[in-house]
């Protein structure tokens, strides 16, 4: 299913990856995304799921959460470090 997106949109999207695109705003984007839970392993409350919903949203509104992207999205998530597969410290 394809996310049709409205133009106001598409330049309000333009607007949040200018924002969060710098080397400062993907510090502050990568702040966010753990305060809101977004890694956390289980969505146990409804206050966390809240969260958890908000952190999507952020990720939809710089254009990343979107049906086209899954198959990008997943291909990245393959290229992460998983050294606690092999027996050493995670990776930071």
């Amino acid at each position: 299913m394809a996310v049709l997106v409205a133009p106001m949109e598409r330049e309000l999207c333009a607007k949040y990856r200018a924002v969060f695109s710098t080397p400062n705003g993907r510090e502050v984007f990568t702040d966010m995304m753990l305060d809101l839970g977004f890694l956390a392993g289980e969505l146990s409350t409804p206050e966390s799921v809240a969260l958890g919903n908000y952190a999507r949203l952020l990720l939809y509104k710089i254009g990343a959460w979107q049906d086209h992207n899954i198959r990008g999205i997943v291909d990245k998530l393959f290229e992460l470090p998983t050294s606690y597969l092999e027996g050493g410290q995670d990776a930071q």
